[in-house]
Parts: C-alpha cells; structure tokens; sequence
C-alpha cells in the first residue's frame, strides 16, 4: 500500500517517544522493543534490512507500507518533512523541500 505523512527520524530506542499518530518511522532499523510504536504509524523506511527483516515483518502484520533497504533514508530525509512511502512498488518520495 501506499501512506502519506511527516517523516519522524529516530536513531535510538530512546527517541521513539517523538513518534506521533500517523507519522511515518524513519530509521536504520528497529527490533522487537520498537514494534509498540507500529501501532500508531502510517508507515516505515528503513535504511537496513531486507524483506524478512523485523521491520518489514511488522509492518506487513500491521498493515502499514514499508520501504526497507534505502540505504540514505536517514541522511536525505529530514525531521517532520512530508513523505510518500509507497510499500508496493518500494519508492519513497520527498513532497516537501
């Protein structure tokens, strides 16, 4: 599927309380301690990891696009910037500059 919303950067466990109802995650990746806050997001990319990757798992469980394997996704995209994360075709786009 496909979700529109503000990117919300997080680098550590401990940011995860800046996440917000309908923002969509961006990180390196996430682990099992970080699924709680799928359940409030609209999406995930994800710089790391691949189609069995935790991320990926939880986000199909969830119902929500995830983009995994980006690479940049946290150097390019900046902090409450909107996004489209498109999990069918794997395209993230930048709306805002």
């Amino acid at each position: 599927g496909e979700a529109e919303g503000p990117a919300r950067i997080v680098l550590t466990y401990e940011e995860l309380s800046k996440v917000q109802e309908g923002d969509i995650l961006v990180a390196v990746n996430t682990n099992p301690a970080w699924t709680p806050v799928f359940g409030y997001i609209k999406g995930v990319v994800i710089d790391r990891g691949g189609t069995l990757g935790h991320p990926a798992i939880v986000a199909r469980e969830y119902g929500i696009p995830a983009v995994v394997n980006v690479f940049e996704g946290t150097s390019k995209i900046k902090d409450g910037q909107r996004i489209r994360v498109n999990g069918t075709e794997g395209t993230v786009y930048i709306l805002d500059k």
